[in-house]
C-alpha cells in the first residue's frame, strides 16, 4: 500500500518535472524567434539605411528637364531605366527625337554616386501643352548596390498636376542685363562736372591720423600741467599747516 502510494508521487514528481521541461523550452523557443525577429528587422533596417535609391522625375518650370539622380547614401551600380513609350519631345533635333542618341536609355550608366544627378532639357510647358502632347509617362529604373543585391523602382511622371499653378521667378540672362545697365546709369553720375572723367574723393589717411595724434598731445600736455599744478599747490598747504602748528607748540 505505502509502495503503491511512493509510485503514485513518484509518478506525479515525474509528469511536473515533464511539464516544467516542455513549458521551459516553449519559452526558449519563443525568445528565439523573438530575437530572430529583431535581428532580421535590425538587418532590414540596416540595409534600407545603406542603399542606394536612385529616382527619376521631371523637373517642371517655363523649361521642363528630366533628371535621375541617387538620393540614396551608397553608390548605385549598372543603372538602367526603361518607359512604357518613348516620350515625345516638341522640341527639335533634340536627344529625345532618337533614342540611340541617348546613352543614359540606351545602354545606362555604370555608376551613381550618393547625390550624383543627370539632368537634360526634356520639353518647353507651354509648346507641350498647346500641341496636345502626353503629360504623363511611367518610367523604370533599376540598378544594384555594391553587395549585387537589385532594385527596381517604378515611377509615374505627370505633368498634368502642375498645370494652373504658379512658378517660382527665376532670373534669366535678361535680368542680368537689366542689372547691369542699372549699374551703368549709376556710374554715369559719378563724372566730374559732366566731363569724362571720374570724381574721386580723396580721404588722407596719414595726414589725417598724424593730426588726430597731435591734438591728443596737446591735451595731454594739458591736462599733466594742471594736474602738476594741483599737486604743488596742495604741497605747500601742507607745509604752511605744518609751520602753524610747530609755531603753537610751547
Amino acid at each position: 500500500m505505502l509502495l503503491a502510494k511512493a509510485l503514485d508521487i513518484g509518478d506525479v514528481a515525474g509528469v511536473i518535472a515533464a511539464v516544467a521541461a516542455l513549458g521551459t523550452l516553449v519559452v526558449y523557443v519563443v525568445i528565439a524567434k523573438y530575437a530572430k525577429g529583431q535581428l532580421d528587422q535590425a538587418e532590414r533596417i540596416r540595409i534600407e539605411q545603406s542603399r542606394p535609391y536612385v529616382i527619376a522625375e521631371f523637373v517642371p518650370g517655363f523649361l521642363i528637364h528630366f533628371r535621375v539622380r541617387n538620393i540614396g547614401t551608397t553608390l548605385a551600380r549598372s543603372v538602367r531605366i526603361s518607359w512604357n513609350e518613348w516620350p515625345e519631345s516638341s522640341l527639335r533635333e533634340s536627344v529625345w527625337s532618337n533614342r540611340e542618341k541617348f546613352t543614359l536609355f540606351r545602354s545606362g550608366v555604370p555608376s551613381l554616386a550618393p547625390h550624383q544627378e543627370i539632368q537634360t532639357l526634356f520639353d518647353s510647358f507651354v509648346a507641350r501643352n498647346e500641341k496636345g502632347l502626353p503629360m504623363s509617362y511611367t518610367v523604370t529604373v533599376s540598378y544594384s548596390d555594391s553587395a549585387g543585391r537589385g532594385y527596381e523602382e517604378e515611377f509615374l511622371l505627370d505633368l498634368n498636376v502642375y498645370l494652373g499653378l504658379e512658378q517660382v521667378d527665376v532670373k534669366t540672362v535678361h535680368d542680368v542685363a537689366k542689372e547691369l545697365k542699372k549699374i551703368a546709369d549709376l556710374m554715369k553720375g559719378w563724372k566730374a562736372f559732366g566731363q569724362g572723367g571720374l570724381k574721386v574723393t580723396v580721404f588722407d589717411g596719414q595726414r589725417k591720423e598724424a593730426g588726430f595724434l597731435q591734438s591728443d598731445r596737446r591735451q595731454r600736455f594739458h591736462l599733466d600741467k594742471n594736474e602738476h599744478g594741483s599737486i604743488k599747490a596742495a604741497l605747500m598747504y601742507v607745509r604752511a599747516q605744518v609751520h602753524r602748528r610747530l609755531r603753537q607748540l610751547p
